[in-house]
């Protein structure tokens, strides 16, 4: 008989897909993904996985949700300890050029047969996302601003990605670009209008 497993049990057994799933992305491309290697770090079936999830896009998108997440915690955690924002810029410019990436064409696959509604799914958090990070970086949150920065950081990923996976780009200049790219980034950030309101209104939502 099929081991059932509680609600928590389920969700600890996400975090660690999520967690090590968009590398298995990366190294064997999203059409070649081995569903069976990957829940073999939570000694289950491939069935277990549909049960979790309903679908490989469903899943990529849950990984890169989980990691945004995770991501602002951990800079909401440094504000809170008194961190300046200033460090807390570099901070987040220093964890996107190490954060976990899929391909390029991942990324394509996923967009063009994903349901809209799950997207739409998608895009509402990493809209907010975006946004409270500006927020905890005292600044301006409109959604105008958030859109840019998260235009801008999938220009440090493609940059990466093209550099790493593919003929494309010239790779004896990819450290050069990306730090262009990561300065352009942090100078946008720190040009936008100061809002120190903006912070004490994400610790009280």
């Amino acid at each position: 008989m099929p081991k059932i497993y509680t609600e928590a049990e389920k969700q600890e057994h996400k975090n660690i897909l999520y967690e090590k799933g968009l590398a298995f992305f990366y190294e064997q491309g999203y059409k070649n993904i081995n569903i069976d290697k990957m829940v073999g770090l939570i000694g289950v079936s491939k069935g277990y996985f549909y049960l979790l999830f309903d679908s490989k896009e469903e899943f990529f998108l849950g990984a890169l949700l989980w990691h945004m997440n995770n991501n602002y915690k951990k800079l909401y955690e440094l504000k809170e300890n008194g961190t300046k924002t200033s460090e807390l810029i570099k901070i987040y410019l220093e964890d996107t050029a190490n954060a976990p990436y899929a391909r390029i064409t991942d990324y394509v696959t996923v967009y063009q047969k994903i349901d809209p509604k799950l997207l739409k799914d998608f895009m509402k958090p990493r809209e907010d996302y975006y946004r409270k990070l500006l927020m905890i970086f005292e600044k301006d949150s409109s959604l105008e601003n958030a859109h840019i920065l998260a235009n801008m950081v999938l220009d440090i990923h493609f940059s990466k990605l093209v550099n790493l996976k593919t003929n494309i780009g010239f790779s004896d200049a990819a450290d050069k670009t990306l730090q262009l790219l990561l300065q352009a980034t942090e100078d946008f950030i720190k040009k936008l209008p100061t809002d120190k309101k903006s912070y004490k209104e994400l610790k009280a939502e």
